[in-house]
């Protein structure tokens, strides 16, 4: 690709290194790690969940570090309650270190259950997905307990496929009981367009003075489904020297040499064009999300205590060959921006797979096609606050759509 302007260019090592898979606890500096023996409890002041912490080496602490309910904390390393809701707990080390947070759901014993779903008419054509979900009447999350079926099928991580058309029927178990409540889903042909959306691959530094206005920017339209961000930081960022593994430090330099050998930053790419958007405003952003495509993008993204996997299908309306491609973004990493402060830095990129071009992907009109990804852990802090992002370029390498979902989650087109 021609070069976007002459610059000087950024150097980095080109040593190929394999991301770690491990040495990452999910804490905030202290590489602590609290998990729960249960995601949910019902609120009868006898069942408990119990907590364990583990140190960066996996070894159990538990006996060395107070549990926190909020700010209050437990007398020892389990729970029960008589009151209804959500619960967030944390571990602190006593000789220093924190660790990340986990959600308990208390609820009661006679607690009535409801099934929803993100949408309830879905293209039927074994590719899109509708993401199930459990919930009582104080719309407490219990999915995680969850079992759910289609028309009697069991269904795998919530997530609803099915070639059939019309109305067919979501069951679900909590604990091993059935569910009063059911959910009619109705099976429909392709829609004449898909939700278009729009990816921005945003060089930037810590140490940028006019990245601000940028972050700004980018931060109030994150709550907009449509919007994809990759927050590539560069060298003399802080989030490059402290946070990047030797692996993402290459797909740095490699997103670099795809956009033509110079990045500047603030240098915002939208949708795969070669030409950097000033971005003033969330305006930019949000003017910039085309209103349809002709390619539908389905995921289902989790963490598998290894890897984190993308499982995509892809339905197009027209036969083209093109690319494809998913990125790995972490949130909850805080770092001090030259001009903000301590502040959160959003959407910071660990990896992209296959490249950052993508691999080939042959699209047949009406017929979709299945791909899966996955990510070795490449230095990510927590786990539980990433993203995996999608995309599909066109024959001529643009951006035909995207799809970003929180791992865990899933998503249909």
């Amino acid at each position: 690709m021609n070069k976007l302007f002459i610059g000087l260019c950024i150097c980095f090592s080109s040593i190929i290194c394999a991301c770690s898979s491990g040495g990452d606890g999910e804490g905030d500096g202290g590489n602590l790690v609290i998990t729960a023996d249960k995601s949910t409890i019902v609120a009868d002041g006898e069942e408990e969940v119990t907590f364990t912490v583990r140190d960066n080496d996996g070894r159990n602490i538990t006996s060395e570090c107070a549990i926190f309910n909020g700010n209050v904390e437990l007398a020892s390393n389990t729970f029960s309650t008589t009151i209804e809701g959500e619960y967030e707990f944390s571990a602190k080390r006593v000789t220093g270190g924190t660790s990340n947070t986990v959600k308990v759901v208390a609820v009661a014993s006679n607690a009535q259950l409801k099934i929803k779903a993100d949408k309830t008419t879905f293209v039927a054509d074994g590719g899109d997905i509708v993401a199930l979900s459990l919930v009582d009447e104080n719309d407490n999350d219990l999915t995680s307990e969850a079992e759910f079926y289609l028309d009697g099928a069991s269904l795998r991580r919530g997530a609803a496929r099915s070639k059939k058309t019309g109305t067919q029927t979501v069951t679900a178990k909590w604990r091993g009981k059935t569910c009063q409540a059911t959910l009619t889903l109705t099976g429909v042909s392709a829609p004449a367009d898909f939700t278009g959306r729009l990816l921005v691959e945003y060089s930037t530094s810590t140490s940028c003075m006019y990245c601000p206005t940028y972050i700004q920017a980018f931060k109030q339209c994150l709550s907009d489904s449509r919007f994809a961000l990759v927050s590539v930081h560069r060298e003399p960022s802080s989030i490059y020297s402290e946070y990047y593994e030797q692996s993402t430090k290459d797909r740095v330099q490699e997103f670099v040499d795809y956009y033509g050998g110079y990045v500047p930053y603030p240098g915002a790419l939208f949708n795969r064009g070669t030409n950097p958007v000033s971005v003033s405003d969330k305006s930019k952003v949000l003017e910039s999300i085309p209103a349809k495509s002709d390619v539908g993008i389905a995921v289902d993204a989790y963490f598998d205590g290894l890897k984190f996997r993308a499982s995509v299908a892809v339905h197009s309306k027209n036969s083209f060959t093109g690319k494809i491609g998913a990125i790995l973004v972490e949130d909850g990493i805080r770092a001090n921006q030259t001009q903000l402060g301590d502040v959160e830095m959003e959407k910071i990129l660990r990896d992209y797979q296959p490249s950052v071009a993508g691999e080939a992907i042959t699209l047949k009109a009406g017929t979709p096609v299945s791909k899966e990804f996955s990510f070795n852990k490449c230095g990510v802090k927590n786990t539980n606050k990433c993203e995996i992002i999608v995309f599909v370029l066109g024959e001529d390498q643009l951006l035909k759509n995207v799809q970003r979902v929180a791992v865990g989650k899933v998503i249909g087109y």
